[in-house]
Parts: C-alpha cells; sequence; structure tokens
C-alpha cells in the first residue's frame, strides 16, 4: 500500500469489512441534493481530478453541518480494501464543511464489470473525456460538459460505513469525516 508507506501515521484508508460497528444507522446522518454541474477534468498521474463549479446552495447535509463539492478523485485500485482487498478503483467526493469546520470524504468502490446503468455509464464518459483530451500526467481536459451531470448519480443509497481519519494521501494529516460504501455497492466498470 503504497499510500501508507509515505505517510505512516495515517490513519486512513482503512480495510471495510462486513462488520457492522461502523456502519453509519442512526450515529450519522447523510444526505444530499446534488445539482447538475459542469467538471474540469485533469489527469493527475497517481488519479483522474474532476473540479465541479460552485454549488449553492451546498448540496450535502451531513450531522446537521452543511457541505459543499471541492474535487472528485477517480484512483486506480482502490484505496481502501473491502475485506483485505482493493477494489478495481475508487471515487472520492471530497467536501468542504461552509457551515463548521472540517470535511468530509465520501467514498464509492468501483469493481469491473459491465456497465449496466447510469453511474457506470456516466463514470465511463468521464474517464474517456479525459484519457483522450488529458493523456499525460499533469495536462487538463478542460471542462467536461455532461448536460445532465450530478455527483447523485455515482452515490449509492445506504448503508454505508462512517470513520474519521486522515487524508488517504499526502500529506496524510488533519480530521476528516468518511462516508463508504461497501463493495455490494460498487459501480461496475468496463
Amino acid at each position: 500500500m503504497i499510500i501508507l508507506m509515505s505517510c505512516p501515521k495515517a490513519t486512513a484508508p482503512i480495510n471495510i469489512s462486513n462488520n457492522t460497528s461502523n456502519t453509519c444507522d442512526l450515529k450519522c446522518e447523510y444526505s444530499f441534493d446534488y445539482k447538475t454541474t459542469d467538471l474540469v477534468g485533469s489527469n493527475k498521474g497517481e488519479y483522474m481530478s474532476f473540479i465541479p463549479n460552485a454549488q449553492d446552495p451546498p448540496p450535502v447535509t451531513f450531522n446537521a453541518d452543511k457541505y459543499a463539492v471541492s474535487e472528485m478523485r477517480l484512483y486506480q485500485p482502490s484505496l481502501h480494501t473491502f475485506g483485505g482487498v482493493k477494489a478495481s478503483g475508487e471515487i472520492v467526493i471530497i467536501h468542504t464543511n461552509v457551515t463548521g469546520k472540517g470535511s468530509l470524504l465520501v467514498c464509492v468502490p468501483i469493481k469491473t464489470g459491465t456497465t449496466i446503468d447510469n453511474a457506470a455509464t456516466t463514470l465511463d464518459t468521464l474517464v474517456a473525456q479525459v484519457a483522450k483530451l488529458a493523456p499525460i500526467s499533469g495536462s487538463s481536459a478542460g471542462t467536461i460538459n455532461l448536460p445532465t451531470f450530478t455527483f447523485g448519480q455515482l452515490v449509492p443509497e445506504k448503508p454505508y460505513y462512517n470513520y474519521v481519519g486522515t487524508l488517504p494521501y499526502s500529506p496524510c494529516n488533519g480530521e476528516y469525516q468518511y462516508i463508504v460504501f461497501p463493495l455490494d455497492n460498487a459501480i461496475p466498470m468496463t
């Protein structure tokens, strides 16, 4: 796990197991009403980055705080492990708290499979655009216009796990809330 080797004191990412002790039921409340947005896509080498337009009002509520999306990242393979095994990929939607302090990372695993639903089709389109327009690490694909895109297309419903940890990538510091969906809710992609 390259991320933790460079950050020996990191407390994230973790292994998501079938243990229900971190399942988010009554102890946390996550709701969203993501609006359509354009994205600026970039190839960062280790991941793909997608920066959305500013959102007003903030589309996410977590434990009564309001959050706006600042970036979405796509990693291959996943940062988290699921039952001790990495998934084919993982999207990490980074949210900034606009009513309090701290940030929220919403993580959805990706599995290799047939693209059969809206989430998979949308993600395939985003990846294809960045691969075509930004094939070199550090390059930008510019604005990717998907007229009906919302982050809600990529976020499953419950169940999900919740924990607090450092950033899962450099500088591996701070204290962040995590919502991680189980592998059963993975987005299938070709």
